[in-house]
Protein backbone atom coordinates (compact mmCIF):
# COMPACT_ATOMS: atom_id res chain seq x y z
CA UNK A 1 0.00 0.00 0.00
CA UNK A 2 1.40 3.36 -1.31
CA UNK A 3 2.34 5.51 1.55
CA UNK A 4 0.29 8.66 0.14
CA UNK A 5 3.36 11.23 1.38
CA UNK A 6 4.93 13.23 -1.28
CA UNK A 7 8.28 13.87 0.26
CA UNK A 8 8.68 9.73 0.05
CA UNK A 9 9.91 9.19 -3.80
CA UNK A 10 8.99 6.03 -5.78
CA UNK A 11 11.99 4.39 -7.34
CA UNK A 12 12.17 1.07 -10.11
CA UNK A 13 14.48 -1.39 -10.08
CA UNK A 14 14.93 -3.54 -12.84
CA UNK A 15 15.92 -7.03 -12.21
CA UNK A 16 16.28 -8.07 -15.62
CA UNK A 17 19.13 -6.09 -17.27
CA UNK A 18 16.96 -6.74 -20.54
CA UNK A 19 14.88 -5.10 -23.48
CA UNK A 20 11.32 -4.28 -22.63
CA UNK A 21 8.93 -7.51 -24.26
CA UNK A 22 5.31 -7.82 -24.57
CA UNK A 23 5.36 -11.66 -25.41
CA UNK A 24 3.24 -13.59 -23.04
CA UNK A 25 1.88 -10.65 -21.18
CA UNK A 26 -1.29 -9.61 -19.87
CA UNK A 27 -2.01 -7.13 -22.30
CA UNK A 28 -0.65 -9.76 -25.46
CA UNK A 29 -3.57 -11.82 -24.02
CA UNK A 30 -6.07 -9.46 -23.97
CA UNK A 31 -5.34 -8.69 -27.45
CA UNK A 32 -5.96 -12.45 -28.29
CA UNK A 33 -1.71 -12.44 -29.18
CA UNK A 34 1.28 -14.51 -28.09
CA UNK A 35 4.08 -12.59 -29.12
CA UNK A 36 7.55 -13.43 -30.27
CA UNK A 37 9.78 -12.11 -27.83
CA UNK A 38 9.28 -12.11 -23.90
CA UNK A 39 10.82 -10.86 -20.63
CA UNK A 40 13.97 -13.07 -19.73
CA UNK A 41 17.09 -12.30 -17.08
CA UNK A 42 20.57 -11.87 -18.64
CA UNK A 43 22.31 -11.42 -15.54
CA UNK A 44 21.51 -14.42 -12.68
CA UNK A 45 24.35 -13.23 -10.26
CA UNK A 46 22.81 -9.55 -10.99
CA UNK A 47 19.38 -10.97 -10.44
CA UNK A 48 20.22 -12.47 -6.97
CA UNK A 49 22.31 -9.97 -5.64
CA UNK A 50 19.85 -6.93 -6.38
CA UNK A 51 16.73 -9.45 -4.72
CA UNK A 52 19.10 -10.31 -1.71
CA UNK A 53 19.69 -6.55 -1.44
CA UNK A 54 15.94 -5.57 -1.47
CA UNK A 55 15.59 -8.40 1.32
CA UNK A 56 18.05 -6.67 3.20
CA UNK A 57 16.57 -3.62 2.96
CA UNK A 58 13.21 -5.14 4.05
CA UNK A 59 14.39 -6.87 7.07
CA UNK A 60 16.18 -3.36 8.01
CA UNK A 61 12.40 -1.66 7.60
CA UNK A 62 13.94 0.88 5.03
CA UNK A 63 11.14 0.41 2.90
CA UNK A 64 7.81 1.52 3.88
CA UNK A 65 6.26 0.26 0.59
CA UNK A 66 6.56 -2.03 -2.83
CA UNK A 67 5.19 -4.04 -5.21
CA UNK A 68 6.71 -6.56 -7.86
CA UNK A 69 6.03 -5.63 -11.64
CA UNK A 70 3.73 -8.89 -12.55
CA UNK A 71 0.86 -9.50 -14.67
CA UNK A 72 -0.22 -6.25 -16.03
CA UNK A 73 3.07 -4.37 -16.00
CA UNK A 74 4.04 -1.14 -14.01
CA UNK A 75 1.19 0.28 -14.85
CA UNK A 76 -1.06 -2.73 -12.99
CA UNK A 77 1.40 -1.74 -10.20
CA UNK A 78 1.38 1.70 -9.68
CA UNK A 79 -2.44 1.67 -9.69
CA UNK A 80 -2.24 -1.59 -7.13
CA UNK A 81 -0.06 0.67 -4.84
CA UNK A 82 -3.24 2.77 -4.95
CA UNK A 83 -5.98 0.49 -5.16
CA UNK A 84 -5.45 -0.72 -0.99
CA UNK A 85 -7.03 2.59 0.11
CA UNK A 86 -9.07 5.76 -0.76
CA UNK A 87 -6.55 8.69 -0.84
CA UNK A 88 -3.92 9.46 -3.14
CA UNK A 89 -2.29 9.08 -6.66
CA UNK A 90 1.16 9.28 -8.26
CA UNK A 91 2.76 11.46 -10.44
CA UNK A 92 5.18 9.10 -12.39
CA UNK A 93 8.26 9.68 -14.92
CA UNK A 94 9.39 6.94 -17.07
CA UNK A 95 11.69 8.51 -19.41
CA UNK A 96 14.79 6.99 -17.31
CA UNK A 97 13.79 3.70 -18.21
CA UNK A 98 15.25 4.28 -21.61
CA UNK A 99 12.43 2.76 -23.54
CA UNK A 100 10.51 5.18 -26.26
CA UNK A 101 7.70 2.91 -26.53
CA UNK A 102 5.47 4.11 -24.20
CA UNK A 103 3.09 0.71 -24.71
CA UNK A 104 6.18 -1.23 -24.17
CA UNK A 105 7.02 0.32 -20.65
CA UNK A 106 3.50 0.23 -19.38
CA UNK A 107 3.13 -3.09 -19.55
CA UNK A 108 5.99 -5.26 -20.34
CA UNK A 109 5.90 -7.69 -17.44
CA UNK A 110 10.51 -7.96 -17.04
CA UNK A 111 11.20 -8.89 -13.61
CA UNK A 112 11.66 -5.66 -11.48
CA UNK A 113 9.92 -4.03 -8.53
CA UNK A 114 8.86 -0.76 -7.47
CA UNK A 115 9.83 0.80 -4.13
CA UNK A 116 8.92 4.00 -1.66
CA UNK A 117 11.82 3.90 0.78
CA UNK A 118 11.77 5.25 4.56
CA UNK A 119 14.70 7.02 3.44
CA UNK A 120 15.78 7.90 -0.28
CA UNK A 121 19.46 8.92 0.61
CA UNK A 122 20.46 5.94 2.55
CA UNK A 123 18.25 3.92 0.21
CA UNK A 124 20.00 5.14 -2.49
CA UNK A 125 23.31 4.65 -0.68
CA UNK A 126 22.60 0.86 -0.38
CA UNK A 127 21.82 0.20 -4.21
CA UNK A 128 24.99 1.69 -5.21
CA UNK A 129 27.34 0.37 -2.93
CA UNK A 130 25.89 -3.11 -4.07
CA UNK A 131 26.28 -2.13 -7.58
CA UNK A 132 22.42 -2.27 -8.22
CA UNK A 133 20.82 0.28 -10.70
CA UNK A 134 17.70 2.34 -10.15
CA UNK A 135 15.52 4.67 -11.52
CA UNK A 136 13.74 7.36 -9.61
CA UNK A 137 10.54 7.56 -11.28
CA UNK A 138 8.21 9.66 -9.15
CA UNK A 139 6.22 10.87 -5.79
CA UNK A 140 3.06 10.07 -4.49
CA UNK A 141 0.11 13.38 -4.40
CA UNK A 142 -2.88 14.12 -2.77
CA UNK A 143 -4.86 13.60 -6.21
CA UNK A 144 -6.61 10.44 -6.99
CA UNK A 145 -4.90 10.46 -10.37
CA UNK A 146 -2.07 8.18 -11.85
CA UNK A 147 -0.39 10.93 -14.69
CA UNK A 148 2.42 9.28 -16.18
CA UNK A 149 5.26 10.73 -18.77
CA UNK A 150 7.81 8.81 -20.87
CA UNK A 151 9.56 11.04 -22.89
CA UNK A 152 7.00 13.06 -25.18
CA UNK A 153 3.77 10.97 -24.33
CA UNK A 154 1.52 11.90 -21.20
CA UNK A 155 -1.18 10.13 -19.83
CA UNK A 156 -3.43 10.13 -17.23
CA UNK A 157 -5.22 6.87 -15.23
CA UNK A 158 -8.32 7.68 -13.05
CA UNK A 159 -7.61 5.13 -9.80
CA UNK A 160 -10.91 5.25 -8.71
CA UNK A 161 -12.68 4.56 -12.07
CA UNK A 162 -10.31 1.42 -12.81
CA UNK A 163 -10.45 0.14 -9.17
CA UNK A 164 -14.16 -0.56 -10.17
CA UNK A 165 -12.98 -2.07 -13.13
CA UNK A 166 -10.36 -4.18 -11.19
CA UNK A 167 -12.90 -5.59 -8.59
CA UNK A 168 -15.80 -6.20 -11.05
CA UNK A 169 -14.64 -9.87 -12.39
CA UNK A 170 -14.26 -10.53 -8.29
CA UNK A 171 -17.99 -9.23 -8.09
CA UNK A 172 -19.42 -11.31 -11.27
CA UNK A 173 -17.81 -15.03 -9.80
CA UNK A 174 -19.10 -13.92 -6.52
CA UNK A 175 -22.10 -13.60 -7.52
CA UNK A 176 -21.67 -17.19 -9.05
CA UNK A 177 -20.76 -18.64 -5.55
CA UNK A 178 -22.81 -16.43 -2.97
CA UNK A 179 -25.78 -14.81 -4.75
CA UNK A 180 -26.47 -11.43 -6.53
CA UNK A 181 -27.70 -9.98 -3.29
CA UNK A 182 -24.57 -10.55 -1.20
CA UNK A 183 -22.26 -10.26 -4.19
CA UNK A 184 -23.44 -6.88 -4.90
CA UNK A 185 -23.25 -5.62 -1.20
CA UNK A 186 -19.51 -6.49 -1.18
CA UNK A 187 -19.04 -4.79 -4.64
CA UNK A 188 -20.68 -1.59 -3.79
CA UNK A 189 -19.10 -1.45 0.07
CA UNK A 190 -15.90 -3.04 -0.69
CA UNK A 191 -14.28 0.83 -1.08
CA UNK A 192 -15.62 1.83 2.37
CA UNK A 193 -14.02 -1.20 4.10
CA UNK A 194 -10.45 0.13 4.68
CA UNK A 195 -7.87 -1.66 6.83
CA UNK A 196 -5.84 0.00 9.39
CA UNK A 197 -3.11 -1.58 11.26
CA UNK A 198 -1.80 -0.60 14.73
CA UNK A 199 1.82 -2.39 15.48
CA UNK A 200 2.36 -0.67 19.06
CA UNK A 201 0.00 -2.49 21.17
CA UNK A 202 2.00 -5.77 21.66
CA UNK A 203 4.46 -4.88 24.90
CA UNK A 204 6.04 -8.26 25.38
CA UNK A 205 9.03 -9.96 24.18
CA UNK A 206 9.53 -12.86 21.64
CA UNK A 207 10.95 -14.95 24.91
CA UNK A 208 7.74 -14.38 27.11
CA UNK A 209 6.14 -16.55 24.38
CA UNK A 210 9.01 -18.91 24.33
CA UNK A 211 9.77 -18.62 20.76
CA UNK A 212 13.23 -17.62 19.45
CA UNK A 213 13.89 -16.35 16.21
CA UNK A 214 17.29 -16.63 15.58
CA UNK A 215 16.93 -20.60 16.80
CA UNK A 216 18.99 -22.47 14.02
CA UNK A 217 19.05 -25.79 15.47
CA UNK A 218 17.46 -29.14 14.89
CA UNK A 219 14.69 -29.89 17.11
CA UNK A 220 13.90 -33.10 15.55
CA UNK A 221 9.60 -32.49 15.42
CA UNK A 222 9.18 -32.53 11.91
CA UNK A 223 6.14 -30.37 9.82
CA UNK A 224 5.50 -29.72 6.20
CA UNK A 225 3.88 -27.24 4.60
CA UNK A 226 1.54 -28.33 1.63
CA UNK A 227 0.71 -26.17 -0.96
CA UNK A 228 -1.11 -25.80 -4.63
CA UNK A 229 -0.59 -23.41 -7.27
CA UNK A 230 -2.21 -20.42 -6.50
CA UNK A 231 -2.18 -21.44 -2.69
CA UNK A 232 -0.90 -18.67 -0.25
CA UNK A 233 0.19 -17.94 3.30
CA UNK A 234 2.45 -20.62 2.94
CA UNK A 235 5.81 -18.53 4.15
CA UNK A 236 3.62 -17.18 6.93
CA UNK A 237 3.10 -20.57 8.29
CA UNK A 238 6.23 -22.02 7.87
CA UNK A 239 7.49 -19.24 9.63
CA UNK A 240 5.15 -18.92 12.58
CA UNK A 241 5.50 -22.57 13.08
CA UNK A 242 9.01 -22.80 13.34
CA UNK A 243 9.17 -20.46 15.73
CA UNK A 244 6.83 -22.78 17.79
CA UNK A 245 9.32 -24.93 17.46
CA UNK A 246 8.74 -27.28 14.13
CA UNK A 247 11.50 -28.25 11.98
CA UNK A 248 9.28 -27.15 8.67
CA UNK A 249 9.76 -28.22 4.91
CA UNK A 250 8.15 -26.93 2.04
CA UNK A 251 5.85 -29.54 -0.11
CA UNK A 252 4.39 -28.66 -3.33
CA UNK A 253 1.87 -31.01 -4.84
CA UNK A 254 4.46 -31.52 -7.21
CA UNK A 255 6.31 -33.09 -5.61
CA UNK A 256 3.76 -35.73 -4.43
CA UNK A 257 2.63 -36.31 -7.41
CA UNK A 258 6.20 -36.63 -9.17
CA UNK A 259 6.88 -39.08 -6.02
CA UNK A 260 9.57 -36.63 -4.77
CA UNK A 261 8.17 -36.64 -1.48
CA UNK A 262 6.06 -39.14 0.44
CA UNK A 263 5.75 -37.76 3.78
CA UNK A 264 7.37 -40.40 5.94
CA UNK A 265 8.97 -38.80 9.46
CA UNK A 266 6.84 -36.06 9.19
CA UNK A 267 5.22 -35.34 12.26
CA UNK A 268 2.45 -32.92 11.33
CA UNK A 269 1.07 -31.49 7.89
CA UNK A 270 -0.30 -28.25 7.26
CA UNK A 271 -2.74 -27.45 4.31
CA UNK A 272 -2.06 -22.99 4.10
CA UNK A 273 -5.19 -21.06 2.76
CA UNK A 274 -5.33 -19.00 -0.62
CA UNK A 275 -6.86 -19.35 -4.21
CA UNK A 276 -5.72 -23.02 -4.59
CA UNK A 277 -6.23 -23.23 -8.69
CA UNK A 278 -7.45 -19.54 -8.28
CA UNK A 279 -10.65 -21.50 -6.69
CA UNK A 280 -12.33 -21.35 -9.90
CA UNK A 281 -14.04 -24.73 -9.04
CA UNK A 282 -14.48 -24.13 -5.65
CA UNK A 283 -12.95 -24.09 -1.94
CA UNK A 284 -10.13 -26.81 -2.36
CA UNK A 285 -12.42 -29.22 -4.67
CA UNK A 286 -9.60 -29.00 -7.16
CA UNK A 287 -6.87 -29.44 -4.88
CA UNK A 288 -8.26 -32.40 -3.49
CA UNK A 289 -8.85 -33.81 -6.87
CA UNK A 290 -5.14 -33.77 -7.64
CA UNK A 291 -4.93 -35.61 -4.40
CA UNK A 292 -7.61 -37.78 -5.34
CA UNK A 293 -6.96 -38.56 -9.31
CA UNK A 294 -2.88 -39.13 -8.97
CA UNK A 295 -1.83 -42.44 -7.56
CA UNK A 296 1.45 -41.42 -5.74
CA UNK A 297 -0.20 -38.62 -4.05
CA UNK A 298 -2.88 -40.33 -3.12
CA UNK A 299 -1.12 -43.29 -1.29
CA UNK A 300 1.54 -40.92 0.08
CA UNK A 301 -1.13 -38.97 1.86
CA UNK A 302 -3.64 -42.76 3.08
CA UNK A 303 -0.11 -43.52 4.75
CA UNK A 304 0.19 -40.63 6.25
Amino acid sequence: MLAPDPSKPIYYLDFSNAPKSLGGSSLAQTLSQLGESTPTVTDAEYFIRAFNTIQDLIESQSIISGHDISSGGILTTLLELCFAQNEGGIEVNLTGLNEHDSVKVLFSENPGIVIQPKNSVEFEKVLTSNGITFVKIGNPTTGREINVTNGGDKFKFDVDSLRDKWFKPSYLLDRRQSGEKLALERFTNYKKNELKFEFGSFAGQFKDLGINPARRQSLGIKAAIIREKGSNGDREMAWSMYLAGFDVKDVHMTDLISGRETLEELNLIVFVGGFSNSDVLGSAKGWAGAFRCNEKAKLALENF
